[in-house]
């Protein structure tokens, strides 16, 4: 879920659907952390996504941002005790904003246009190769969901305290 928390009703999104679902996924713009971590502490899945949002200067795999943004996105995951990370799409082109990704990354307009949006892996054949290519976003992903793990196991030694000292160190809050 994403947008107002808010509605209407008074409720926020997390109160609204208490009880009715066993897997929350929030864009990680719309977090609680405080509901999603009393979730989780019952035995609810927790997990988070990003997609046009967030903007610069927040983690996401947008293209023309630093490297650093793609892989402190699973340092702040792993801060927040969230153990699932959704991503809706590798592989999206559409040749309303491009026919050459690899000269024109644009996959939506949206607030000024999304750059490499849901297209993680390149069509091998304009460089000769009969597949995909990965993209160094998608291996700077990889290579956050590896840090993920060592995390765990840092934790695992050393305890959640200096785990989260650890973290603290690289990055605070979603900004």
């Amino acid at each position: 879920f994403n947008g107002n928390p808010k509605e209407k009703s008074g409720q926020s999104t997390y109160e609204r659907m208490d009880g009715l679902v066993n897997m929350w996924c929030p864009m990680s713009t719309a977090l609680d952390e405080k509901a999603q971590a009393l979730r989780a502490a019952r035995g609810d899945d927790s997990w988070w996504y990003v997609c046009c949002a967030p903007k610069h200067p927040k983690a996401n795999l947008m293209v023309h941002w630093a490297g650093a943004a793609h892989r402190v996105l699973f340092w702040q995951q792993k801060q927040r005790g969230i153990n699932g990370f959704l991503y809706w799409s590798a592989i999206y082109w559409d040749p309303k904003f491009t026919r050459d990704p690899w000269t024109n990354i644009r996959t939506f307009e949206f607030h000024g246009g999304a750059y490499g949006d849901g297209s993680l892996v390149y069509p091998g054949d304009r460089v000769g190769i009969n597949g995909p290519v990965t993209s160094i976003r998608l291996e700077l992903l990889r290579d956050g969901m590896d840090d993920f793990e060592y995390l765990t196991m840092f934790e695992k030694l050393r305890g959640k305290e200096a785990m989260q000292a650890l973290i603290s160190k690289a990055t605070n809050d979603l900004n």
